[in-house]
């Protein structure tokens, strides 16, 4: 496991790229990557879908899509057995297919809500 926190909201191109090259330096030319949604953009997401790197990144809100998802999801968000426990908060959360792009590459989407 690797760890780098980096300072405030990083999410150029550049940043990610050359954290992908000291991955591939180290030995490690695939990983999993989990980041913030500092480091959402279209850019970064089409080159890590591209490159068949495996991520978690979270999503802004402020986007249509991620709001259209969570809209699309709400009934099945409130069944009981979405109810999770984390960390002592419960937590709803539905987890599903959607595509992304012009080629319409399949991935996970993991919807959450905790109030």
């Amino acid at each position: 496991m690797y760890y780098r926190e980096l300072p405030g909201n990083i999410s150029d191109v550049r940043t990610l790229k050359h954290l992908l090259d000291t991955f591939a330096k180290l030995g490690m030319p695939k990983v999993h990557l989990v980041m913030d949604r500092g480091f959402y953009s279209k850019k970064n997401v089409d080159d890590l879908l591209a490159a068949g790197e495996k991520f978690e990144i979270g999503v802004p809100m402020c986007r249509k899509w991620p709001r259209d998802l969570v809209g699309q999801q709400r009934d099945d968000m409130q069944l009981p057995q979405n109810m999770k426990w984390t960390l002592g908060e419960m937590v709803y959360a539905v987890t599903c297919l959607h595509t992304w792009g012009e080629e319409c590459k399949r991935y996970t989407v993991h919807v959450y809500y905790n109030h």
